[in-house]
């Protein structure tokens, strides 16, 4: 048991987001959709009593606050290296699959691995784990602030692949008309997570309170409810 005095303080929470449908959506359309991973957020922390609330600001933005102690929430959050010192990482929530993005027109070598993309022209947005893998690889490739941009460079410019969420692409895809332009190379899936500020009063109580919530809306049947909607 928490104390009670934790319980009062920890009432309400505010977790932020970027637009990265279906996972988060700024601007849902009219069926209201708000994004899986927001919905399952909010149900979860409302199975433990606490309101969250969502909102939006860009992802490096995002970052640097919860790394200086300002946010107590990030979502949709991968695991990385680089974040382990600032941020405590939930049970998973979702899941997103890694790929090379291509030009239907797209003729050459299929990518098996992240190596693969060794000699290619590849681009991806900047603080994304997508670029963070590929440094880390020390896979060379231009960074943009955003899916949009790297998009337009995918399809307007002479880029190879561009490194990115299958799911966020075909997303966005079908509310651009871009699917038929597109081809996916799909190299491995990774897990999001809600991740907690280290620096945030009792973030590790809220980081084991959503985990607690979590566990109720899978069981008794919530969670799968929220996905199928998307489906």
């Amino acid at each position: 048991m928490f104390p009670r005095a934790v319980f009062a303080e920890q009432s309400k929470i505010t977790i932020y987001a970027v637009n990265y449908p279906p996972y988060s959506i700024e601007f849902p359309p009219k069926n209201e959709l708000r994004g899986f991973d927001v919905e399952v957020a909010i149900a979860a922390f409302d199975q433990v009593g606490i309101k969250a609330s969502i909102e939006y600001m860009p992802w490096s933005r995002i970052l640097l606050r919860a790394k200086q102690g300002k946010i107590a929430a990030v979502l949709s959050c991968a695991k990385a290296a680089s974040r382990d010192s600032f941020l405590y990482f939930s049970a998973p929530i979702s899941n997103a699959t890694n790929s090379y993005i291509a030009k239907q027109s797209y003729t050459g070598k299929i990518p098996q691995s992240l190596l693969d993309g060794q000699g290619k022209k590849i681009t991806a947005v900047d603080g994304y784990t997508g670029a963070l893998e590929l440094k880390k690889a020390g896979i060379p490739h231009h960074s943009v602030t955003n899916d949009e941009a790297a998009l337009n460079m995918l399809l307007k410019r002479d880029f190879d692949f561009f490194y990115s969420n299958r799911e966020f692409i075909e997303y966005i895809a079908v509310s651009k008309d871009l699917t038929s332009q597109l081809k996916y190379f799909d190299l491995k899936q990774k897990n999001f997570h809600l991740c907690f500020s280290q620096k945030w009063p009792d973030a590790k109580i809220l980081l084991e309170q959503f985990n607690k919530g979590l566990s109720i809306i899978k069981d008794d049947g919530t969670y799968d409810r929220i996905h199928a909607k998307y489906k």
